[in-house]
């Protein structure tokens, strides 16, 4: 593979991720409790607690601020934990990529 080749692959591949990045989907637990938006990779892109549903699932033994506060720190905590993770993961992936491995993905 010529130099140029390795070019236009890098520029496809760039190509590639600034498409997935666009792309989202949602998921979301089976009593509608908790969404989380994911970009094409992987990445969070929001969180969302649903108060109603959580507030049926408990029943009367939070008011209306404080099941909106906890909302928000769960919100907040779950997007701060993935972000944590992504991160480890990518240095993970990194300490156990090798030179040679690099090598092979370009040969």
């Amino acid at each position: 593979m010529g130099i140029l080749d390795t070019t236009k692959l890098a520029l496809k591949a760039r190509q590639a991720q600034k498409k997935m990045k666009k792309m989202e989907v949602v998921g979301s637990d089976d009593k509608d409790i908790f969404r989380v938006l994911l970009n094409g990779l992987g990445e969070v892109v929001a969180t969302e607690l649903n108060v109603e549903s959580l507030s049926s699932e408990l029943g009367d033994e939070l008011t209306s601020e404080q099941l909106e506060k906890l909302k928000t720190i769960i919100e907040d905590s779950v997007k701060q934990a993935m972000q944590t993770a992504k991160k480890n993961l990518e240095k993970e992936i990194a300490s156990s990529t090798s030179l040679d491995d690099l090598k092979d993905l370009f040969s």
